[in-house]
């Protein structure tokens, strides 16, 4: 008896540590990178600053980067062969952003 009261009593003190609310909420930031005549760009890089994350866009220039803090600001790192290095800063205020960034030519 004392032994299934133990097991059960273990159980339920286990899941009550994971289930109450000791998960982080992150968000995610997704977006396009094109050049300066709207063409996507494949294989640019973004860094996050604050994680060091680092991500490629796909061939049509899309990226996904998860797991972020909404409560701080998070420094972006745009860059491709060839074009101008850029920098955002983004505040996400508990939601998902979608970015739209052009990069300019060297």
């Amino acid at each position: 008896m004392k032994k299934t009261f133990f097991i059960v009593l273990v159980s339920f003190l286990s899941f009550a540590a994971t289930a109450g609310g000791g998960e982080k909420k992150t968000t995610a930031v997704k977006g396009v990178i094109t050049d300066y005549h709207g063409e996507p760009l494949a294989g640019a890089k973004v860094y996050v600053k604050s994680t060091d994350q680092i991500v490629y866009t796909d061939f049509d220039g899309n990226f996904t980067v998860e797991g972020l803090s909404p409560a701080q600001e998070h420094q972006l790192e745009l860059s491709h062969i060839s074009f101008q290095k850029q920098t955002k800063g983004i505040n996400l205020n508990e939601k998902d952003q979608f970015l739209q960034i052009s990069l300019k030519s060297r």
